[in-house]
């Protein structure tokens, strides 16, 4: 939290432990990889009927406001807040 007098302090008399610093991690990575390369992306962003397979556009719409305009929008906002 930034109240240490020296970081260096801190860093040096944390405890390492190979297996919370490297293998969780490296296994938490592979398995966000494995869950991304098997979810099933057509059929979460279009709509099937009986004209045919359309995108979802409400779907798409709500995914590009979710992960790209609101995060965005409170950065945006959040360094106007600070620089003024």
């Amino acid at each position: 939290r930034g109240k240490a007098k020296n970081k260096q302090d801190v860093l040096s008399s944390a405890k390492k432990n190979v297996i919370t610093d490297v293998v969780i991690p490296l296994f938490a990575l592979f398995m966000t990889f494995v869950l991304l390369y098997n979810f099933n992306w057509v059929g979460q962003f279009s709509i099937t009927s009986d004209v045919g397979t359309m995108p979802n556009w409400w779907a798409i719409g709500a995914m590009v406001v979710g992960f790209i305009v609101f995060p965005l929008s409170v950065m945006l906002y959040r360094e106007r807040k600070l620089n003024h």
